[in-house]
């Protein structure tokens, strides 16, 4: 009896030795969905401290900056994204909280404009519904274009989370950013 389980569990060992790696195996459509240009290095949200301010680039209202330190006092999530912008000196993010009559009909949009000496500036308007979960959904449109990611190519391509919507050439929704949005949502027990 214990010279068959000992063969049994050899064989088993040798079946899982010699085709390493099968179960990882990618199709080729797989593996052309995998973005290359977004690669950061990994940081446990648990690891951040808790008690961090909003980033001296983000320029926001000075009544919404108890909402955004609640923000980053809950939400992993949301604590990475605001590391990623403030590392960013040449990246100033502010954040317009839009009356429901602006004129135009999005929730939220940011409009990034490059200037002199490569200076960055987004300006997220947010119509005031869900603000939390649209501030980290904007915000990760914000990092996809500091990741260099090229909404148009994607969304020519399809089938990559990059859909341009209909709001005018240049509008892009990506699936990216909406995860973004509803996992700061989530974390914060909204």
């Amino acid at each position: 009896m214990q010279r068959c389980v000992a063969a049994a569990l050899l064989s088993c060992v040798f079946v899982l030795h010699s085709s390493p790696a099968s179960a990882q195996s990618r199709s080729a459509n797989e593996r052309a969905r995998v973005s290359f240009t977004s690669v950061h290095q990994y940081v446990a949200g648990d690891a951040i401290p808790k008690q961090l301010s909003v980033p001296p680039n983000i320029v926001v209202s000075s009544i919404y900056v108890p909402m955004l330190e609640s923000m980053l006092r809950r939400s992993p999530t949301f604590r990475r994204q605001c590391m990623r912008i403030a590392a960013e000196r040449s990246l100033t993010v502010r954040i317009e909280i839009a009356l429901p009559n602006s004129g135009y009909d999005a929730r939220a949009t940011t409009r990034i404009t490059r200037h002199e000496q490569n200076q960055l500036r987004a300006v997220v308007q947010i119509k005031f519904k869900d603000v939390e979960e649209l501030i980290a959904h904007e915000f990760e449109h914000i990092i996809e274009q500091l990741d260099g990611v090229d909404l148009a190519a994607h969304a020519a391509r399809g089938q990559t989370g990059v859909k341009e919507v209909g709001r005018g050439p240049g509008v892009f929704e990506t699936t990216r950013a909406k995860r973004a949005g509803e996992k700061v949502l989530s974390e914060l027990g909204s």
